[in-house]
């Protein structure tokens, strides 16, 4: 008798948090920054900086 067995490969999902795109999404929006430092705020003033409209 043979035997049969099935494998199933497990797959993992990394989120990834990229801060710059949420300054520059949060700017669209018009909100207020989270912070004034680091990547997220450079995503926030790159985009008034590309349209010229500041978000407040």
């Amino acid at each position: 008798m043979t035997t049969l067995t099935a494998s199933t490969q497990t797959t993992t999902t990394n989120t990834i948090c990229n801060d710059y795109a949420d300054g520059k999404f949060d700017a669209a929006l018009g909100l207020a920054p989270k912070t004034l430092e680091g990547e997220y705020f450079a995503g926030y003033l790159n985009y008034t900086t590309e349209t010229g409209k500041a978000p407040f």
